[in-house]
């Protein structure tokens, strides 16, 4: 079973900024397995589905980035799920605009909502996949929390697509063939 968390903040005002990517990918994704994500347990939209003999938890924290972990979490225990059961799709400023990065454990990088999960869990040693955000501009609150420019629109279309390529890769052929495959530049 897999828990895929996808970090944002929620409401109106935050819908298309850079700090939302994860829940962009996680509502495609949410798509083209057919989950409906609705109103959920633990201050989370959530939706329940199978794909490739795995059953999967789609999860978006509605806690605002910061406290993602009070969502994330409780729901780990809910269902008695491991943190190797743990996926978290999440921006990443460090990383040039359209690049993913697999990763099966590791420090949080500054994101303040890997943060939040690792404190809540107890440990760095869960899976992510982070989604490059970054450009020459100056990297701070500002910055991720704004909208991408016009001309960013396409990159990020086609780097939502691939995110859920290789999550839907992921499902079917496992966590170290998709690294090796999506770890690119």
């Amino acid at each position: 079973m897999w828990l895929i968390a996808g970090l944002g903040n929620p409401g109106k005002e935050y819908q298309k900024t850079r700090h939302n990517i994860g829940f962009l990918a996680l509502d495609q994704l949410a798509t083209q397995l057919s989950i409906d994500l609705g109103d959920g347990k633990f201050e989370a939209c959530l939706g329940k589905g199978n794909y490739a003999h795995h059953r999967i938890i789609l999860v978006k924290p509605q806690t605002y980035m910061n406290r993602s972990g009070e969502a994330v979490v409780p729901l780990l225990n809910y269902y008695k799920l491991q943190p190797e059961n743990l996926l978290v799709v999440v921006d990443d400023f460090n990383l040039v605009l359209g690049l993913l990065r697999f990763r099966a454990r590791g420090s949080a990088g500054g994101h303040h909502g890997l943060e939040s999960i690792a404190a809540q869990l107890g440990t760095t040693d869960f899976k992510r996949l982070r989604i490059g955000i970054g450009t020459e501009h100056q990297k701070n609150a500002d910055f991720v929390l704004g909208t991408f420019g016009k001309m960013e629109m396409a990159v990020v279309k086609e780097t939502i697509d691939r995110a859920v390529a290789a999550l839907i890769f992921l499902l079917g052929h496992g966590f170290e063939n998709t690294m090796n495959r999506y770890n690119i530049k």
